[in-house]
């Protein structure tokens, strides 16, 4: 097992373990990762040099916990206590 799989977004990104990823090659050679999935409230971000190569080495790695806003979880329950109406004011 290579020793970046010991990062748990590391591992969720070769299992398929997300929804969406973002990835860009940096002018370092070293390549940018951001994962999310939606049964996590987890981001993943993580910077690794020679991603799939023989001497993969993670550079950078954070783990960032998503919340739902205060307001926003009380617009989702206004939302759901409506009666499928159609009404608008």
């Amino acid at each position: 097992m290579k020793p970046s799989m010991s990062y748990e977004g590391i591992r969720k990104y070769y299992a398929g373990e997300w929804n969406h990823c973002y990835s860009k090659d940096l002018d370092d050679g070293s390549e940018l990762v951001v994962l999310s999935s939606v049964k996590d409230d987890k981001v993943y971000r993580f910077r690794v040099r020679d991603f799939y190569g023989p001497g993969e080495e993670v550079l950078e790695y954070e783990e960032l916990l998503l919340s739902t806003s205060d307001y926003i979880v009380q617009r989702q329950r206004e939302a759901k206590s409506l009666k499928g109406g159609n009404d608008h004011d």
